[in-house]
């Protein structure tokens, strides 16, 4: 007997088979595209509750899977990880079902609808519920996570500081298991701060052979730095001691002294940390002041160079986490410091509010094309070269770790 549901997907088989792409005129490619993406997204959440509720039923079982992401990946011809992507947003909307109509809308990204859904299922949830969607809603998935993170630290379920550090730092691991092929699979777990150490020496002796000519992808360099420290270990070549990398870390100073329990931030890597993680950051860093006006008005540090100076980098590096163009995820460590009003044609201070950071493509868009900057810092404004005006808001780390303390306070 044939389902109901069946002229319906053959519907949508055939309005799929109805649209070319190579026929889409050229003044509708944009549009035609995020509509298209937008109804995708819709696609993706209705599958993944029906993979959620067949997982439920073990349909899985009846093919002799060993579960619903062996049994999905197989009949789907898609990786294991792309099926497990699926069950968890689909899990997502079960955990938080006011997730469903969102999604379905398009105000939340299927992306930001799992990471709400990793969290739905605590206590605290539902005291938050209303504004946690918010965030979902208006956020990237990089500033849902870095808020869902700072917001997680801050809610402990009873758990101290110093306990929950202790729980979590009892889970790092490092583990290296045999392919079937002959390869070797590495997984570890390890805490932010020494996931950003790590990282910040393999991209170090990775961007050293940036240019070999090697048509490396970007992991591929990574995995071989960290073969090459290693040899470099082997041979007694690793050097440094008590030579420290910087890091730099936006914290509140409440938590330094102890009197807070506020989470700090690392903006080039993305990372919330623990106070307790801050408080042994601080013990054994150069620190610098960075004094603040609410969440987002870092107040200026001097107008006399032309360039901003180290300090002011760090400060702008804490006040937008990275390059200010919509849209664009470039941390800090990718980023220049641009004049809004220019320097040699405008006059324009180097003042904080007259400073922003962009990545290099965006600043050489700005130079060298007919887009302009509007405004400053706060109300930061970009003008396409036809007219149209593009909000740039802020989006550094210190909206984040607001944005969780505001939540904490409801």
């Amino acid at each position: 007997m044939s389902s109901v549901v069946d002229p319906v997907l053959a519907n949508l088989a055939a309005a799929i088979d109805a649209i070319d792409a190579a026929a889409v005129p050229t003044d509708r490619l944009s549009t035609t595209l995020v509509e298209l993406r937008r109804q995708s997204a819709r696609l993706e959440a209705l599958a993944a509750a029906v993979s959620a509720r067949a997982e439920r039923q073990r349909v899985w079982a009846a093919d002799g899977a060993v579960s619903m992401v062996d049994w999905l990946a197989q009949q789907t011809n898609t990786s294991k990880d792309d099926a497990k992507r699926s069950l968890e947003l689909g899990r997502a909307l079960d955990t938080v079902p006011e997730l469903a109509p969102l999604v379905d809308a398009g105000h939340v990204s299927p992306d930001n609808a799992r990471l709400v859904g990793k969290i739905g299922g605590q206590a605290e949830f539902q005291d938050h519920k209303d504004l946690l969607l918010d965030i979902a809603r208006t956020s990237s998935p990089t500033e849902t996570k870095q808020a869902l993170d700072s917001w997680q630290a801050m809610n402990r379920s009873g758990e101290t500081a110093d306990q929950r550090h202790a729980r979590l730092h009892a889970r790092r691991t490092l583990t290296f298991t045999d392919t079937d092929d002959g390869m070797v699979d590495v997984h570890g777990t390890l805490m932010p701060l020494d996931a950003a150490k790590v990282k910040r020496a393999l991209r170090h002796l990775a961007g050293t052979a940036w240019d070999d000519q090697s048509q490396r992808t970007d992991s591929q360099r990574q995995a071989d730095a960290l073969v090459e420290l290693c040899d470099a270990y082997a041979k007694g070549e690793v050097t440094g001691g008590r030579e420290r990398s910087t890091l730099l870390g936006v914290v509140p100073f409440d938590t330094i002294v102890g009197a807070s329990d506020q989470p700090g931030y690392l903006p080039s890597d993305g990372l919330t940390i623990s106070p307790v993680e801050v408080r042994r950051l601080a013990c054994d860093a150069e620190l610098h002041r960075l004094i603040t006006a609410g969440a987002s008005v870092v107040l200026d540090m001097g107008r006399a160079v032309r360039c901003a100076t180290a300090a002011q980098y760090l400060a702008l590096a804490a006040r937008d986490g990275g390059c200010r163009w919509p849209g664009c995820d470039r941390p800090p460590d990718w980023c220049e410091a641009h004049h809004i009003d220019e320097h040699s044609r405008d006059d324009g201070p180097t003042d904080l509010h007259n400073l922003v950071l962009l990545c290099s493509t965006h600043h050489t868009l700005i130079h060298h094309a007919d887009w302009l900057l509007i405004g400053d810092a706060h109300t930061l404004v970009i003008r396409r070269p036809d007219g149209t005006l593009l909000p740039a808001p802020p989006r550094g780390p210190m909206h984040q770790i607001e944005q969780a303390r505001q939540l904490v306070l409801v």
